[in-house]
């Protein structure tokens, strides 16, 4: 019998929550999914200290709370999981809120490595490609504070173990932290959008993330036939270049013609696109990634962060 599911992926700059009819470690129907922002990267980056503030965790609660209660007009899971990515293992208290989250909503709740992170990531995207390709699927996942490109050539017969795995240290909110105070010298407490940006800025930026980038080694396992897919929803990197240029499968001159496209334009020229301000670090995070690795071409799949992974990964339902 399916049992219904319901699995938080609280990441960096947003809550996800999709329900789910799930048997025989298969997703058989999707009920409830849904994502609402909220930027914790960016508060921790303003904090003094590299807190997460109150006000930040109590709208997590609160944000939770709503999705629960919307999600459960739909259907009502017996049991609901939650996953805690990067700016919770980074932050000096994001470990004790989300203690205090998993206490309030009765639930476990568990800050997960980077590791596991790609893992769930990978789990998300092999679910939108056909069988024949998991052998050369490299998965990625972008969020506010990190991004893991991810395979699993033996999959489904090798797991976790089997796991090669890139554990990129910038994500849009860094992204745009250093946009805007290494290139645009501007304070990040006071201003927290790069728009508008020239393309001499967008080229320096791009130098800084490469440079970031280069203290990682290029893995053999990325090649020419590698099929990445770039997993994510409303709000990712990804479907912003969808949403730029009509494209869900591009390459890197398809997201440097966007930025062209679009420099020197302000917040209010930018409104159409969600988290608007992060605009050029997001797709200048993707561009410095494909440049850096040699990924050719992306494939966008739309999802509810790794929400769908977190279903097909049996120790966190234990």
């Amino acid at each position: 019998m399916a049992r219904v599911l319901g699995a938080f992926d609280m990441g960096s700059g947003a809550v996800k929550l999709t329900i789910a009819r799930v048997m025989g470690g298969m997703v058989e129907r999707i009920e409830y999914s849904k994502q609402k922002s909220v930027l914790v990267a960016h508060a921790v980056k303003k904090s003094a200290d590299r807190s997460i503030p109150d006000s930040v965790a109590a709208t997590l609660g609160d944000t939770m709370k709503e999705l629960m209660e919307e999600g459960e007009k739909c259907a009502k899971p017996t049991d609901y999981r939650g996953a805690a990515t990067a700016v919770y293992r980074e932050s000096v208290n994001g470990e004790k809120i989300i203690e205090s989250l998993s206490q309030r909503f009765q639930f476990p709740i568990t800050i997960i490595s980077q590791e596991l992170e790609g893992y769930l990531g990978f789990l998300t995207a092999a679910q939108g490609v056909e069988p024949s390709e998991i052998s050369s699927l490299v998965s990625w996942d972008t969020g506010g504070a990190s991004f893991q490109l991810a395979a699993v050539p033996g999959h489904p017969k090798e797991s976790i173990e089997g796991m090669k795995l890139i554990e990129g240290p910038l994500g849009s909110s860094k992204v745009t932290s250093l946009m805007i105070e290494s290139v645009q010298m501007k304070n990040f407490n006071v201003t927290q959008t790069a728009n508008p940006a020239s393309l001499e800025e967008c080229k320096q930026t791009l130098n800084k993330i490469k440079e970031v980038l280069s203290n990682i080694e290029k893995p053999p396992w990325i090649t020419e036939e590698s099929k990445v897919v770039g997993i994510g929803g409303h709000s990712c990197a990804f479907r912003l270049v969808k949403l730029a240029n009509g494209l869900d499968i591009f390459s890197e001159s398809d997201i440097w013609s966007c930025i062209e496209k679009y420099q020197h334009a302000s917040d209010e020229d930018l409104t159409e696109y969600p988290e608007h301000e992060m605009f050029f670090p997001k797709l200048l995070l993707l561009t410095g990634v494909m440049q850096y690795f040699g990924i050719k071409q992306v494939k966008y799949l739309p999802s509810n962060g790794s929400t769908t992974g977190m279903f097909l990964y049996d120790p966190l339902w234990k």
